[in-house]
């Protein structure tokens, strides 16, 4: 089911799904009185930065010494335009990322409008990620519009980090992964790069061998956030095979595994950040 959605293969940078659906009806005698809705923030440019940069600046080196195929050509200008569009905006919420937070509020709103009705209270606490507190804002000012009425408080400071979202553990475990995982990852060629360079350059030592992957991921960022980043007609995601996306999907759902759940690698470390929440 993954495999053949290509949105879903986009792991974390997926642009949220703005479909309508049907609201479960309350028990019987039951009805909405309170929403307590904890999300995440909107789409962003993706991170790191460093995915960005290094991809301009090797396919503007392969372009100037005539070693693009055709394919590499006709993916050049829009691998520029996200490249150039996210310059010095990695992690920044996108015109995406804003409607899609203007939008759970409205759907909210729609499918529950009891609970705001009249002069009610809404309380809106984000961490202290610029884009978290865009994301809030934004969330925030789709119901006022829709009921003016509403009386909204916003809470954005560094103490609501340990109260949101606690990533004591989470980060620790990271910084093993960045470094063993990757290593066994790019070794095991977990992120499949030689049949992708073979397609895009026709000098295929340009990229050195070990870092076939690193390339790979790299595209594989910036092609999956092409639609949080509001360009939904470029899709460089074509430039892989199915199975490539797969794989790579698999590697960061097994990054996120351990980052988040229970493992016999790191034992309750990511279930004991849970807990301080």
């Amino acid at each position: 089911e993954i495999s053949a959605n290509k949105d879903w293969l986009c792991g974390v940078c997926m642009a949220y799904p703005d479909s309508d659906y049907v609201a479960t009806a309350p028990p019987r005698g039951y009805k909405p009185f309170y929403i307590s809705h904890l999300g995440r923030h909107g789409s962003r440019f993706a991170t790191p930065e460093s995915a960005y940069l290094r991809l301009e600046v090797q396919f503007r080196a392969a372009d100037s010494l005539g070693l693009l195929t055709e394919l590499g050509r006709s993916a050049l200008p829009d691998v520029l335009l996200l490249c150039e569009e996210a310059r010095g905006r990695s992690g920044e919420l996108t015109r995406v990322g804003e409607q899609e937070h203007r939008h759970i509020a409205e759907r909210m709103f729609r499918h529950y409008p009891e609970v705001f009705r009249g002069s009610g209270h809404v309380n809106v606490q984000t961490s202290a990620r610029v884009r978290s507190i865009i994301s809030g804002v934004f969330a925030a000012e789709r119901l006022k519009e829709l009921n003016p009425r509403l009386e909204v408080s916003r809470s954005s400071h560094p103490g609501n980090w340990k109260e949101i979202f606690v990533l004591d553990n989470i980060h620790e475990i990271a910084t093993i992964l960045n470094g063993d995982l990757r290593s066994e990852a790019s070794k095991a060629r977990l992120i499949p790069g030689d049949r992708l360079i073979e397609s895009l350059f026709t000098d295929s030592p340009f990229i050195p061998e070990d870092k076939h992957w690193l390339f790979a991921n790299d595209l594989y960022t910036v092609a999956s956030d092409a639609k949080g980043a509001g360009h939904g007609d470029i899709s460089l995601l074509d430039l892989f095979t199915r199975e490539e996306l797969f794989r790579i999907w698999e590697y960061y759902n097994a990054t996120f595994f351990y980052m988040h759940i229970y493992s016999s690698r790191f034992g309750p470390k990511a279930q004991q950040d849970a807990v301080k929440v």
